[in-house]
C-alpha cells in the first residue's frame, strides 16, 4: 500500500543553530510539533490564534517569538519563519500525491494491459484510437442511385476499406484482436481470431475451475473433483461483476477453505477373510472331491479286507 503521510524536513545542523540552541526542552518541543501540524494540515506554515494559543506553555511559545521563529501577527494567528524555504508548500504536497497515484496507475496499466496485451476502454494510458467521423455510418452520403444495380458508390467503397485497414474501435461490446486471443489469467488461447465469445468464456471458465481445483485440494487436503470446483466457481461469484475473478476466488477460498470443503471420497469396504471365499456356485471343488472319493474308497477297501479275513476257530 502506498504511503500517503507527508513529512517535514530537518537537517542534522537545525538543533545547533543559533535561533535553536538556546531554547528550552518544552520550546524546541513546540517547534518541531507546530511544523508538522503546518505539514499536516497544509497551511504553508501559519497557525490560527486558538490552536497557537492551546499549545504548550506560554512561556514556551514566548522563547519561540523572542528568538524569531515564530511572528505573531495582528490577529493573534502565528507564521513560523521562513517555512516555506524548508518545507514543502501545499500545492508540491499536492502535486507529489498526484504524481504517486499517476506513477500507481501507470504501474497496474503496464502490469495489466500493457503486459497482457490488452487494450481497455476508458483508461487514460491505453492507446485510444482517433474518433474519426468517417467512421460514422450515419454520417456517410447516401450512394448515387445506380440504374444497372451493378455497380456500387466507389467513394463508400474507398471509405469502407479505409476503416477496414485503419484502427479499430474499441467498445465495451467489442473487443480488439489481442484481447480475444488472450484469457484474463494472463495465458493465450491461441485460437481463431474469430472465435465465438462463449467458446472464449468456456475456456476461461476452464483455466479458473482448474486453479479452483488446486486451491481447494491444497487448503483442504481433499482432492476436488471437476465439478465441485464449477461448484465452488458458482457459489463465489454468483453472478457477480468481478473484472479480475482469479485474485477474488484465491482470497476467498483462502479466507474460509472450510465453507468449500469437498465431499468426502467413499470409504472402501472392509475385507475379512471369509470375503474371500467364492460362492458355491463359483468354487472349484475338483480337489476336494477327489480327496472325498478317495477317502470313501480306502473305507470300503478296509471294509472288504476285514470280511474276507476267516474266522479263527474257537479253542477246546
Amino acid at each position: 500500500m502506498a504511503d500517503t503521510r507527508t513529512y517535514i524536513r530537518l537537517h542534522d545542523g537545525m538543533p545547533d543553530h543559533p535561533k535553536v540552541d538556546g531554547l528550552s526542552d518544552k520550546a524546541f518541543r513546540l517547534l518541531v510539533e507546530s511544523w508538522c501540524w503546518c505539514s499536516r494540515h497544509l497551511t504553508d506554515g501559519h497557525m490560527p490564534a486558538a490552536t497557537w494559543r492551546k499549545r504548550s506553555t506560554p512561556k514556551a511559545r514566548g522563547e519561540l517569538v523572542a528568538a524569531g521563529l515564530a511572528v505573531l501577527l495582528d490577529d493573534g494567528s502565528v507564521r513560523f519563519h521562513d517555512y516555506l524555504e524548508h518545507q514543502r508548500s501545499a500545492e508540491e504536497v499536492a502535486a507529489a500525491k498526484a504524481a504517486k497515484g499517476t506513477g500507481g496507475s501507470l504501474g497496474n496499466h503496464r502490469r495489466w494491459h500493457e503486459e497482457r496485451g490488452i487494450v481497455k476502454p476508458g483508461c487514460p494510458h491505453c492507446p485510444q484510437p482517433p474518433t474519426d467521423p468517417d467512421d460514422d455510418p450515419a454520417s456517410d452520403p447516401p450512394a448515387d442511385p445506380e440504374p444497372t444495380g451493378h455497380r456500387s458508390d466507389n467513394r463508400s467503397q474507398t471509405r469502407s476499406d479505409n476503416r477496414s485497414h485503419s484502427g479499430r474501435k474499441t467498445s465495451p461490446e467489442t473487443t480488439t484482436e489481442t484481447e480475444k486471443d488472450r484469457t484474463p489469467y494472463g495465458g493465450s488461447s491461441r485460437g481463431s481470431l474469430n472465435r465465438p465469445s462463449a467458446d472464449r468464456y468456456a475456456r476461461e471458465d476452464d483455466d479458473l475451475d482448474h486453479a479452483i481445483a488446486g486451491l481447494v485440494e491444497q487448503h483442504t487436503g481433499r482432492p476436488c473433483p471437476p465439478d465441485h470446483a464449477a461448484a465452488v466457481r458458482r457459489q463465489i461469484l454468483d453472478g457477480r461483476e468481478v473484472e479480475r475473478p482469479l485474485p477474488y476466488v484465491v482470497r476467498a477460498i483462502r479466507d474460509d477453505p472450510a465453507r468449500f470443503m469437498p465431499p468426502a471420497p467413499p470409504t472402501p469396504p472392509r475385507r475379512e477373510p471369509w470375503m474371500d471365499v467364492p460362492d458355491l456356485g463359483q468354487r472349484d471343488n475338483g480337489e476336494t472331491n477327489r480327496r472325498g472319493r478317495a477317502a470313501v474308497e480306502a473305507a470300503i477297501a478296509a471294509a472288504r479286507t476285514r470280511t474276507t479275513q476267516p474266522e479263527e476257530p474257537d479253542e477246546p
